[in-house]
């Protein structure tokens, strides 16, 4: 399985791909969807985005920024 998230930020385009395989020798059935605690990465590629973001803006508005 694989996902991919895309966000169309101001000073760039973010993409994230997170894949999951089974291992070598499976000793359960795979994963065929995707675990609820999946959505935590959803979550924190979004704030690490617009953290990052934010810090970039906050530098061109000081003049720090190149």
């Amino acid at each position: 399985m694989e996902k991919t998230l895309t966000i169309n930020g101001a000073f760039a385009e973010w993409t994230v791909t997170v894949t999951v395989a089974p291992p070598e020798d499976p000793i359960d059935a795979p994963i065929t969807d995707w675990p609820p605690a999946m959505d935590r990465v959803t979550r924190y590629f979004y704030d690490m985005v617009n953290y990052t973001e934010s810090v970039r803006d906050a530098e061109l508005a000081r003049g720090d920024g190149r």
